[in-house]
């Protein structure tokens, strides 16, 4: 695919993908481990992350396709939110380090954090670039929890709210697994309309009864199918990731 628009410019498609990296994602035995080598303990979310954002961004820097257009960011949160890997070209990528840990999960931190990296990046990118809506891909495994109890949607529902009125319209997809209430994924996400006129949230589930590690695994290959195929098209296009459902409002 020619990487120029009609009006002359390269395309910038910016990513994000945002990990939890909280306690209950490294903790031994907050989960049913994925099968192991004989004499290791098996492989934590954590794990499964820690292994597979570096294969992601290998993968993204040798498709030519997805690495004319897409740029990538990875953002790290727990009681803190971070960013891990600013947005950048994937052939641009250098060694990334150890993926952070952390205790709680705090959302009106990495929503907040969300809001003013896109906001300077995308002000950046559309100075040079024709730039596409900007896609964040949520990856968590539970509810926002801070101190000693859940977070108060009404504190972190406004952050969330401020992220997707910025005026670069990023789409929310929200990926969730363990112990999350399919209610918040589904307050997380943005909306998407369908070849059929109909709208439907960006919120995924976990199915039950596939170690969470090994979803992890399965979710991060899926996202550069879905980046592969959102560069080739365009336009955001999500695919479903093997062992999770599109969620649905009741």
């Amino acid at each position: 695919m020619n990487p120029e628009t009609q009006d002359g410019l390269e395309r910038a498609f910016p990513f994000y993908v945002v990990c939890d990296v909280s306690q209950s994602m490294w903790k031994e035995g907050v989960y049913k481990p994925a099968p192991a080598a004989e004499g290791t303990s098996g492989r934590t979310p954590y794990d499964a992350l820690r292994e597979a954002v570096p294969d992601l961004l290998w993968k993204l820097e040798v498709d030519t396709t997805t690495s004319e257009a897409a740029h990538i960011s990875i953002v790290t949160f727990a009681q803190d939110a971070q960013t891990f890997l600013p947005l950048t070209r994937p052939e641009e990528v250098q060694d990334l380090g150890e993926l952070p840990k952390g205790a709680q999960t705090d959302f009106a931190k990495v929503f907040a954090h969300l809001a003013t990296i896109i906001q300077a990046d995308c002000a950046a990118l559309e100075r040079e670039y024709a730039l596409k809506r900007p896609a964040v891909f949520f990856l968590t495994d539970g509810d926002p929890y801070v101190g000693s109890a859940r977070q108060p949607d009404d504190r972190w529902l406004p952050e969330r709210d401020r992220l997707a009125q910025l005026p670069y319209e990023p789409q929310i997809v929200a990926f969730g697994f363990g112990n999350i209430r399919p209610a918040t994924l589904l307050r997380m996400a943005t909306t998407t309309t369908l070849r059929d006129g109909t709208t439907r949230s960006l919120a995924f589930t976990a199915e039950e009864g596939t170690p969470v590690s090994t979803l992890v695994e399965g979710l991060i290959g899926t996202l550069f199918v879905t980046i592969g195929a959102s560069v080739s098209g365009n336009g955001l296009d999500v695919r479903v990731p093997e062992g999770m459902r599109w969620l649905t409002a009741s």
